[in-house]
This record gives C-alpha cells, structure tokens and sequence, in this order.
C-alpha cells in the first residue's frame, strides 16, 4: 500500500523547474533514498511569479509517495532545511496520508520524450494508458490566460501552451 507523507514548508521562493533540485536537496540529506524504487517526490505548488520562479504559500508542501511499511525512511525530514537550486525552505511536521481513488486524474507536467506536437503526444500518452491495467482517456486541458501570471500579454481562450523544462541550467522543451 502506498501513502503519500505531507511536509508543510516555509521559504520564500524556489524555482518553478524545481523537481531536480529538489530531488537532490532530499538526497543530501536522506542518501538513501536512491535506493527506494518506489518512492515519488511530487512537484511543490506554490503561486507563479514570474521568471521561472515560485512563491511558496502555505498551501506548499513537499509530498512524498512512499510504500507504508517505508514512512519511516523519510520521517528524518521533518525540521531540516533544505537547499533547492540555491533557496532554502524549512520542512515542518509530517502527516500520513492515505491515497484516495478518483475518476479525474490530472498532472500539471508530463513529459514523453520525442513527440513533440500535440497529436503525436496524446497518441503516445494514451498507448503508455492502454497499457495500464487500469482504463481511461488522455485529454489535454487548455491554460487559461497562462502567460498573465508572467506578466505578459495573455493568450488566447483554450489555446495549450509548450514549455521548457530547466535542468541545470539547460532549457529542454517538453
């Protein structure tokens, strides 16, 4: 069974292309979580400010998706400091959190490396479905106004929007 472990965090910003950092920031600390196959650092959400940046809110948390019998591996966390890309949050207390069935699913990033139009991404991605045991439909939902939290002109109603992904300073599109 797995369960996802929920850390509050205070800090003021991190950047948007953070899951790298952030996976390193954790290693540092808990190198022994290169060696858990099964565990899942979720992207942290926060409020976009603007030049690839993130400000944390006190909705942000740091969730950790981890096998039950495994919690205990990622409990040390709780009251460190971590160093994300050069911004350092503070980790609060751990809670368990128990996953939920739901009939919607949605992610903010998915990433297939080479197919890069829109048809050839929605075909990939509902081939990696089918191929699940479980069943649904792979669907894009349009941005809305994406660009006005960047402070730039805003797009057009339902138009999906391509971005890059920054690791280490290199811009790749996904």
């Amino acid at each position: 069974m797995m369960v996802d472990v929920a850390f509050g965090l205070a800090g003021p910003a991190i950047p948007a292309d953070h899951s790298f950092a952030l996976f390193g920031a954790i290693s540092r600390i808990l190198p022994e979580v290169h060696a858990e196959p099964a565990l899942g650092i979720h992207p942290i959400s926060g409020r976009p400010l603007g030049g690839r940046r993130l400000g944390l809110t006190r909705a942000s948390t740091l969730r950790i998706r981890v096998p039950l019998e495994r919690v205990s591996l990622v409990l040390p966390l709780a009251g460190k400091k971590l160093d994300v890309d050069g911004d350092v949050v503070k980790i609060g207390i751990a809670s368990i959190e128990m996953l939920r069935p739901a009939a919607t699913l949605e992610s903010r990033l998915v990433v297939i490396k080479g197919f890069m139009t829109e048809s050839e991404f929605l075909d990939a991605a509902q081939r990696q479905l089918d191929a699940m045991p479980s069943r649904g439909r792979v669907s894009l939902i349009p941005v809305r106004n994406p660009r006005a939290a960047e402070g730039r002109t805003a797009r057009l109603p339902n138009e999906f929007v391509r971005r890059t992904l920054s690791i280490h300073g290199r811009h790749e599109p996904y």
